[in-house]
Order: structure tokens, then sequence, then C-alpha cells
């Protein structure tokens, strides 16, 4: 006969499996408050089955790759990124390097334009006139699903579905031989494993930072197992994913012994200059960075310091200063790496693991965009330190997608507050009273 906390963990499941396929399959991203609730159905089962679970450790592993699973055969309906994604591994199948064409001039050629499927995705992409963001791996793994199956467009991104789910299932396996290493519990990796955001937005939306999140855990690994070489090629697998994890290689340096550093630091910059190699270009630099500095230069979308810079600005000016905030808070993120990595204790994984949470947190603190899926990667550091403001935020940023519940599209200054005062409440409290949370947690699970 099954017990009260076993049924009450059945029910928790089936609430969360039933909520994931009405996102995956049955709502539109303007119903936003249809979303919201199925997200709140999800994160009241996320916290039910991480505090009074009946199951094991492995049972609940399984019930998280499901998770994964019921999106495959979906098409992203809350992000439309992936048509960019596709028109770019249709270049590259083309031989045509797409850091170096925009969209739009591209349609003047006659083969394009006269290619349906090039001219659907042309007129549902959100960047037509952008050059490529995307790094290297990311465009294999474009031209890989394309070239597969050329004329399809929801095959495509069945296998992309595939890559993301692999890619989840690496990081647990990663995280949990970290959680070993550092005799923490293994039930931390659950944090991660079965959070909706991570699920949602990674094996649902299909962004490219379940990838980045399983190169950069995987060099975790090999940076604590004292191999440098191979820590150092799978964070330029990282950077090669999105550029965001150049962060992490001031505090891997330092965290390293002295006879380690050399060989961690050139083989991140043979690696990263290898998985670039067939892009690079005489312009492919110009081209990035253009797209990159447009991209804090021009675009907001959901930021949180910057909202109140902005409206500092238009007090005092009249007048929208997204240019000037867009050169000083990186500035400020740049000052702060700085000072985490002075104040970062050498050969000591807890000081790493801080400045990596802390420096990812000040950098979307500051950011003018900050998307859902950009916390993601706090979520997966935070198994190691727990941290509750990282899981509150996990939730809250949900919130951001009322701006597409309308055309045009409006952000709303109300459920923006929402959002982060209670997680900049809580994220202030936890470091004013350095809690034990703030400290490793010492007790060990049995392996699986």
């Amino acid at each position: 006969m099954l017990s009260a906390k076993k049924i009450g963990s059945l029910i928790a499941m089936v609430v969360m499996l039933a909520a994931l396929v009405m996102i995956g399959y049955f709502i539109q991203r303007t119903q936003f408050v249809t979303f919201i609730i199925l997200s709140a159905l999800c994160f009241g089962s996320y916290i039910l089955l991480l505090t009074n679970s009946a199951f094991s450790l492995k049972q609940l592993l399984y019930f998280g790759l499901v998770c994964r699973a019921i999106f495959i055969f979906s098409i992203p309906v809350l992000s439309d990124d992936y048509f960019r994604f596709l028109w770019d591994g249709h270049l590259v199948n083309m031989g045509i390097n797409p850091f170096l064409a925009l969209p739009s001039s591209l349609m003047i050629d006659q083969a394009i334009r006269d290619n349906s499927t090039m001219q659907f995705l042309y007129n549902h992409m959100n960047s037509q006139y952008y050059f490529s963001v995307y790094p290297s791996i990311m465009q294999a793994c474009f031209a890989l699903s394309t070239w597969l199956f050329p004329a399809s467009i929801k095959s495509p991104v069945i296998i992309l579905h595939f890559i993301m789910t692999l890619a989840e299932l690496g990081t647990c396996i990663y995280g949990i031989k970290i959680l070993r290493l550092l005799r923490l519990s293994e039930k931390n990796i659950l944090w991660y494993a079965l959070n909706p955001l991570v699920i949602i937005e990674l094996a649902g939306n299909l962004h490219f930072e379940a990838v980045m999140i399983f190169f950069c855990t995987a060099s975790f690994f090999y940076l604590l197992e004292k191999k440098p070489v191979f820590a150092a090629m799978f964070i330029s697998l990282a950077i090669a994913t999105k550029l965001l994890p150049v962060i992490c290689i001031p505090f891997f340096f330092k965290y390293l012994e002295k006879e380690h550093r050399l060989q961690f630091f050139f083989g991140t910059i043979i690696y990263t200059t290898i998985l670039f190699i067939p892009f690079l270009n005489p312009v492919f630099f110009e081209h990035l960075l253009t797209s990159v500095a447009l991209y804090f230069h021009s675009f907001e979308f959901n930021g949180s310091i910057y909202k109140v810079v902005r409206w500092i600005g238009y007090e005092v000016t009249g007048n929208n200063i997204i240019w000037v905030a867009g050169v000083v808070l990186p500035c400020i993120v740049l000052m702060s790496i700085f000072i985490l990595y002075s104040r970062q204790v050498k050969n000591d994984e807890t000081s790493l693991l801080k400045c990596l949470l802390f420096s990812f947190t000040i950098y979307l603190a500051m950011a003018s965009i900050v998307h859902p899926w950009y916390v993601t990667m706090l979520v997966f550091l935070n198994i190691y330190l727990d941290y509750k403001f990282v899981y509150l935020w996990s939730a809250t940023i949900l919130l951001s997608y009322f701006t597409y519940s309308q055309i045009p599209y409006q952000e709303s200054g109300w459920l923006s507050a929402l959002e982060y005062l209670p997680v900049f409440g809580l994220m202030i409290y936890e470091f004013r009273n350095k809690r034990p949370f703030l400290k490793f947690r010492k007790h060990v699970e049995p392996h699986l």
C-alpha cells in the first residue's frame, strides 16, 4: 500500500508533467496568465519533490529526464530564436559564412529567395538586419540538424531537442561527480535537474545555455581533478558555444597550482582558436563585435539596475541614456570581477564557486537584457552553495513573459518590481547575515 508521502509525490509528478505538456504543446506566448499558472504549478511540485519526496535520487533524476523528453516533439512557442538557428545552419551547409552577411542582404540572392524554406525562416526570424552572434559549436549543431533534414522545419528542431537533452544528461552526470569530489549531498543536483525554469527554457525553448553549462561543468570537474588540459578543452568548448564563460577563465586560472596554470592558459587559447578557425575571416571579429555592441547598446529587456539608471537618465537629461549605460554598466561588471579576483582564495573550491556565482549575478544585475534562460547558469552553480535568492529568481523571472502578451511589446514596471524586489531583498539578507548555507554542506548521501 502506498504511503501518503508517496501519493503526494506522485501527485506532484503528475501535476508537473501535465503542466509541462500544456506549456510545450497547447499555449501561446501571448497567454501570460495561463503560462504563469502552469509555471506556478511546476514550481509548487518542484518544491514538494525536493523537500518531501518519497522517491530516491535515481528515480527523481529519471523523472527529470522524462520532463525534458516531453518537449522533444514540440515547437518552441516562448522563443522564436530557433528560426535564426535553422537559417544559420542552412547557410553553413551552403558554404556561406553566417558571420559575414546580413540575412536581409542575402535575400537578394535568387537561389536563397526562391528557396521556400529559407523564405519561411527569413519571414519569421527576429534578426533580419543583424549579423549572427552564435559561436562555432552552435553553428555546428545548426548545420547538423538542417543537413539531416534540409526541407523541414520541425525535424531539425527535434534534432536540437535531442542535443539539449543529451547536454542536460551530461550536466547531471558531471554535476554529481563534482558533488562527490566536494563531499556534498548528491541530492543537490536535483535543485538543477528538476528546476522548472531550466526544463522549460533549455529543453523546451532550445536555448544553448544547456550545452554551455554542460561544457562548463565538465571543465570544472577536470579543474578539480587537476587535469588542466582537459579543463582548458572544455572551457574552450563552452566559450565556442556562448561567449559568456570567458568570465570563468581568470578564476579558474587563480584556482590552479602554479605548475598547471600555463597548461590551462595556453590550452584555452589554442583550443578556442581551433574551434573558431572555420569561421575566421578578416571581418569576422568586426561583424561579431558589431552585433555584440548592438546587443548591449540598443536592446532592452527585463533589466533591473539598468532600468533604474535609465529612469535617472530620463529625469536628468530627458533622453534614453542606453548608449551611456551600455558602456558604464559593463565597466562596473569588469571592475567587480577584478575585485572578486583579487579577493579569491587560491586553490580553494568554496572561494572559486562564490566568485563565479557573484560574477554572473553582478553581470545579470547590470545587464540591459536579462532573458529568463540567463539565470539557468546561476541555478547550476548554486547547487554547490545554496543561496535561496537564486531559486526565487528562477521563479520570478518568468513574470518577464508579460512583455509578449500584447503587441506592440510592452514591459510592466509593476511586474518588474515584483520580480526583482523580493530577489534583491533576499540576496541582501543572505549576504549580510552569513547564514550556514553560505558554507559547504558536508553531509554525504550514498552514491547512485
